[in-house]
């Protein structure tokens, strides 16, 4: 007796390899949101470890850490001293480093060099794609003339970036490039007059400590790289500090519209996260929020200085 085998058909082979192409397109964006979803909690996470080392650092020293002061030495050369992502250090589990550096040095002098390429993982947001340790454009000659000459004047560098800058100052609205109409208020963390939580009169919970502005050592405008950004921001020992300016939509003209959050990562000047729809910030009370991309600059204001007084909006 003979026994018929039967197989598939062309057709049904075709039919089914179809099917599987259109459950794969189904699955694959649930997969990168629950991938995004767990990669934005833990850059919350991170923002909440951060705060609480902010608040253990107040207990200790009575004050918050400087920002980051530009000091000139005996010798003439100048270079950031002690920044607030050094002197955190302690509080975060990292004192063998913070102990390592030498505070009277730039961060490309001596062992400080290597020291700089450290990598922490809590100061870098999950979402974003930017190398842990990059390559940074040379510093400025004129304005860190001590890491410039250790160097070698425009000479590249590697060191850990930093996702996360501290606010300084932030201009009031409507926030133009003009003393007059909008003079800077000061924000929870100063360049070199540091504050005890005390001075934050509108209360902890109403002004921000940190937020997010990723994707240095290049310049990202709208999600498009184009070139380095701005020198000594955004790493280990360098400028990690908010000074908000409004651009237009596309990120490429300062002052040029009213964006605030996701146009452009220049210099810290704007907020700025991989995440959809706005970034994280860290409160002065330890919470961690989402500031939407289409807050005004009244709420950014209230937000980020520290004794406006004026009562804060919903956001």
């Amino acid at each position: 007796m003979s026994v018929k085998r039967r197989g598939f058909t062309l057709i049904e082979l075709l039919v089914v390899i179809a099917i599987i192409a259109v459950l794969v397109s189904l699955l694959l964006p649930a997969v990168q949101q629950a991938r995004e979803a767990a990669r934005r909690t833990q850059c919350k996470n991170n923002l909440k470890q951060l705060g609480l080392a902010f608040h253990n650092y107040a207990d200790v020293h009575q004050r918050l850490p400087r920002n980051n002061p530009l000091v000139v030495r005996g010798d003439g050369k100048r270079w950031v001293q002690g920044p607030w992502t050094l002197t955190l250090l302690p509080f975060l589990e990292q004192a063998n480093l913070y102990n390592s550096w030498n505070l009277d040095l730039g961060f490309a002098e001596g062992g400080n060099l290597a020291l700089v390429k450290t990598n922490l993982p809590f100061y870098s947001c999950p979402s974003d794609p930017t190398p842990a340790i990059a390559s940074f454009p040379p510093p400025s000659p004129a304005t860190f003339t001590a890491d410039s000459t250790a160097l070698g004047t425009g000479v590249r560098y590697d060191a850990m970036s930093v996702d996360y800058p501290a606010v300084q100052q932030i201009r009031r609205p409507p926030m133009d490039n003009n003393a007059t109409t909008s003079p800077f208020s000061i924000g929870i963390l100063p360049q070199d007059n540091p504050q005890k939580l005390a001075n934050v009169t509108d209360g902890l919970s109403n002004v921000v400590i940190l937020g997010e502005s990723a994707g240095l050592p290049r310049r990202l405008n709208r999600r498009t790289d184009v070139g380095d950004n701005a020198p000594v921001h955004g790493h280990l020992a360098g400028w990690c500090r908010f000074q908000i300016i409004k651009t237009n939509r596309a990120g490429d003209t300062l002052y040029g519209g009213n964006c605030l959050i996701n146009c452009t990562n220049y210099a810290m000047t704007n907020m700025y996260s991989f995440h959809d729809g706005g970034a994280q910030i860290l409160l002065g009370d330890g919470s961690v929020r989402f500031l939407s991309e289409n807050s005004d600059m009244d709420v950014f204001y209230r937000l980020f200085a520290i004794q406006d007084g004026n009562p804060l909006p919903e956001f």
